[in-house]
């Protein structure tokens, strides 16, 4: 098992719950307001954060970058929730 943090020191941690150690920090250098999986058991290397930047990333944890580039917010991002079993999400900002 594992989970993400995000910190307004704009890193996010992907940390193993088993063992207490943050396997990889992350970054594209804004500040992340919300970080969430994708809800597909095949996909648990993906996920969105919501952004202080007015936009969402798509992340893979497979490469550590950022893969997808969401920016029709015109503020920032506050929360992101995936819907119709992972097929969309939604956003607020």
């Amino acid at each position: 098992r594992h989970f993400i943090s995000s910190s307004f020191d704009r890193y996010m941690q992907y940390w193993d719950t088993e063992t207490g150690q943050c396997v990889s920090t992350l970054t594209n250098r804004k500040v992340p307001y919300q970080c969430k999986f994708h809800p597909d058991a095949d996909q648990q290397n993906v996920f969105i954060m919501a952004s202080s930047d007015n936009r969402l990333w798509t992340w893979d944890l497979n490469t550590g970058q950022t893969v997808q580039e969401y920016n029709h917010h015109l503020q920032a991002v506050n929360s992101v929730l995936f819907t119709d079993d992972g097929r969309r999400f939604v956003s607020t900002s």
